[in-house]
């Protein structure tokens, strides 16, 4: 028999107008579309100089260039395979979470196959280094990752990832919403060392993760609660 799920009632009272930040405006009309046709389903972004980066479908992660509008893919840690299935994640893997840090080296992390970084050589050529594997932490769907930068060890830095879930992968989140899969945690992962520890687990499909501004805690949108949490990591 599977096992009893208890649900509590809740009730979210909407507010009788959209004012203030609510207010609904037309500032999207006057957006510009990049890209077009050249990338098929970018997922998170990051800006670096004259640089976006996105991981996208098909499981590479591109770069576009904000003055020509031109893009073209410069990591793919899955075989070829996926060319012919672009949408099946599973031979393709997805990046999902992008990341630059200030002195421009790129981290991602993929739903599948974990935390990986690029560095561009003098001839910008590039340089994919795999730091930490879903097998390594335990998981089954990374999903997203903030830098501290300069908070490592011996000058690195300290990565923070949500693994949305212990049990399932990418292509199963209707079920980890339904149950609810409440086997999600959060990695953090030193560059300097390149050790690795969970801080924070039981979390419903953790999705996004954010450094406060101060420094002093992370926020984690968990999908499944609809709630933004706080977790402190210097100070309280």
């Amino acid at each position: 028999m599977p096992a009893i799920q208890l649900f509590f009632p809740f009730r979210f009272e909407l507010p009788d107008a959209f004012t203030g930040a609510l207010e609904p405006n037309n500032l999207l009309a006057g957006a510009t579309r990049m890209f077009e046709g050249q990338i098929i389903g970018p997922t998170s972004l990051a800006i670096y100089k004259d640089w976006i980066y996105a991981g996208t479908a098909g499981g590479a992660v591109w770069r576009g260039n904000l003055r020509t509008g031109n893009a073209s893919r410069i990591a793919k840690i899955n075989n070829e395979m996926c060319e012919r299935k672009p949408w099946d994640s599973s031979l393709c893997g997805r990046p999902l979470g992008v990341r630059v840090d200030a002195g421009g080296v790129l981290y991602f992390v993929d739903a599948y196959l974990g935390l990986h970084s690029v560095t561009f050589d003098a001839e910008d050529r590039v340089q994919l280094t795999p730091l930490l594997s879903l097998e390594q932490v335990g998981g089954r769907y990374m999903g997203h990752l903030v830098i501290d930068e300069k908070a490592g060890s011996n000058g690195g830095h300290m990565i923070y990832i949500t693994v949305a879930s212990s049990k399932r992968d990418v292509t199963q989140w209707t079920a980890m919403v339904i149950e609810p899969d409440t086997t999600g945690f959060v990695v953090q992962y030193d560059t300097g060392s390149g050790q690795w520890a969970i801080i924070w687990d039981k979390l419903w499909y953790p999705t996004s993760i954010e450094l406060t501004d101060d420094r002093t805690a992370l926020l984690v949108a968990e999908f499944s609660s609809r709630k933004v949490l706080k977790y402190y990591i210097r100070g309280k």
